[in-house]
């Protein structure tokens, strides 16, 4: 692949901004990647038309697996429950994760990073059973005790998904009524979680409510902090054009700033132009982006559209809020990979069904 080729010929770039003691950092990093992109590459070889719902199925059960742990970690918080960090049963139920979604011990863009795509998928999934219908709002109270910001890119890209629905229903009322109603039962689960939480939920859960808000959702200063280190990693770019060395932007940035958020971008985006540059930031958006455009242009399934949705949703979240990528989405970029594939040879109603 282009993009990992080219993040391999950075190795010599921390040379070129004094840190040539930090290239093992690059090695480490592409240690990483070469990994991650096995498992992409797997999901994608020798495809069959029983796969891409088995993936499907499979990243829906490792998001509700996630959910459920943050979930128990925030109540534990409040009455002393032990803290458990359950093995994972699914490979593609990103054990770190599992590890991180402490509910209010650490970063909540961990979780919800995950889960975000996971509503969308669950979304568009053919043919939900009576158990699947439980999912979503296991997934939805999950994205409520993350509160994380970027939860903001989940509507923008349902109503993209609506848009999508209602644009290719022609004579068809019965899809229509369905797609509405759908659409009203995520928006009434949304109301009716939130509105569980502010008028039901005890004084000391509004207190730590009040907490968690104040400490999750940064201040004015706070957030100065950080739009300023995004825009000193996006001018250290235009300097380096070619990068500084992929996995070596944190490190670069602590010797030259002094900013406390300066090894945290919260910005894939800003991240990828300082370390791999406009050359290796177009390769990798080409990447995710080009299976999305052909299910997207040629696909009128539903399930299909939104796992490319949900992929750019994914990666839009990671580009306003997270300094990571997870093992769930270098899978969900496959699947969306295998049914841009597998249209050529099965046709669009064998992909996941109908």
């Amino acid at each position: 692949m282009a993009y990992v080729l080219y993040c391999c010929l950075t190795v010599l770039l921390p040379c070129t901004v004094g840190l040539a003691d930090h290239v093992d950092l690059v090695l480490k990093g592409l240690l990483v990647l070469t990994s991650q992109v096995v498992l992409y590459l797997t999901g994608i070889m020798n495809p069959s038309a029983s796969r891409a719902p088995c993936v499907l199925s499979g990243l829906l059960v490792g998001a509700a697996i996630n959910a459920v742990y943050g979930i128990y970690q925030y109540i534990g918080s409040f009455h002393d429950l032990p803290a458990v960090t359950p093995p994972s049963p699914i490979p593609i139920a990103d054990p770190v994760i599992l590890h991180r979604a402490q509910g209010l011990q650490a970063e909540p863009s961990y979780l919800a990073a995950l889960l975000v795509p996971a509503v969308l998928l669950w979304i568009g999934m053919p043919k939900r059973k009576a158990r699947t219908w439980l999912w979503g709002p296991v997934l939805l109270i999950g994205l409520v005790v993350s509160f994380s910001s970027g939860v903001l890119v989940l509507p923008l890209a349902i109503g993209v998904y609506a848009f999508l629905k209602l644009t290719s229903i022609t004579g068809s009322p019965m899809r229509l009524n369905r797609l509405l109603l759908n659409s009203i039962v995520v928006v009434l689960l949304v109301v009716i979680l939130t509105g569980a939480l502010l008028l039901v939920a005890p004084e000391y859960y509004l207190d730590r409510l009040a907490v968690v808000l104040d400490g999750f959702m940064p201040t004015a200063y706070q957030n100065a902090e950080r739009w300023d280190t995004i825009k000193l990693a996006l001018n250290e770019a235009l300097v380096h054009p070619l990068g500084v060395g992929y996995n070596v932007g944190p490190f670069y940035l602590e010797r030259i700033a002094a900013s406390p958020y300066g090894a945290r971008l919260h910005s894939l985006f800003a991240r990828l132009m300082l370390e791999v540059g406009f050359v290796g930031t177009l390769l990798f958006c080409t990447f995710v982006l080009w299976p999305t455009w052909r299910i997207l242009r040629r696909n009128k399934q539903s399930a299909a559209q939104a796992v490319a949705l949900s992929s750019v949703a994914s990666l839009l979240y990671s580009f306003l809020t997270s300094n990571n990528l997870f093992t769930f989405q270098w899978v969900l970029w496959g699947l969306s990979a295998l049914l841009a594939c597998q249209e050529e040879t099965y046709g669009a109603k064998r992909v996941i069904g109908s």
